[in-house]
């Protein structure tokens, strides 16, 4: 990863119109702020490993210290997206921030279970065999998935980040990860 401005083509697996509906490649991003990555591209890393390309680091690997930058992230958009949810008219801006919220749990589950994302379809997202995770969270993951900018969806989102966050919890204090 020597040139600051390499292209990649997004992954196949990644190619979800939900996610990505006018974009086909993604650019080499500075990691040193790891906030900043996931503010531009949550999936960067794991569309990288998809890639096979050398990694400066896995998140997934340490869930202790990249599960709780998500974390912030999402808190710092919630107030926004809630927001979006008592204006009437929705922009396309608006439901991008949403995408992104999903975009941030998604990887949250994954990171939290030491997994990197395979891909954005919902047969990609094996969570079965997940040891952390919410209740029913396929369910609740693709009905947010198929309705994202509905108010339901965003209450959903907002429990699935809640009940994560415990999990993340209980498993620092258990020193599970």
């Amino acid at each position: 990863m020597q040139n600051s401005n390499e292209l990649w083509e997004i992954p196949a697996s990644f190619r979800n119109p939900l996610f990505y509906p006018d974009k086909n490649s993604f650019q080499q991003q500075d990691t040193s702020v790891i906030s900043q990555v996931l503010s531009h591209e949550p999936f960067y890393f794991d569309m990288l490993y998809a890639l096979k390309e050398t990694l400066e680091c896995n998140p997934w690997e340490n869930p202790k210290d990249f599960v709780s930058i998500i974390l912030g992230e999402w808190k710092q958009l919630k107030g926004n997206a809630r927001e979006i949810y008592k204006q009437k008219e929705r922009s396309n801006k608006s439901e991008r921030i949403l995408v992104h919220c999903v975009s941030l749990f998604i990887a949250c589950l994954f990171w939290l279970n030491r997994s990197p994302v395979p891909g954005l379809r919902p047969s990609d997202m094996e969570l079965d065999d997940f040891y952390r995770k919410p209740v029913n969270c396929k369910e609740r993951l693709l009905f947010i998935m198929s309705k994202p900018t509905q108010y339901h969806a965003f209450i959903q989102l907002e429990q699935l980040f809640n009940e994560c966050e415990k999990i993340y919890a209980k498993a620092i204090a258990l020193k599970q990860i």
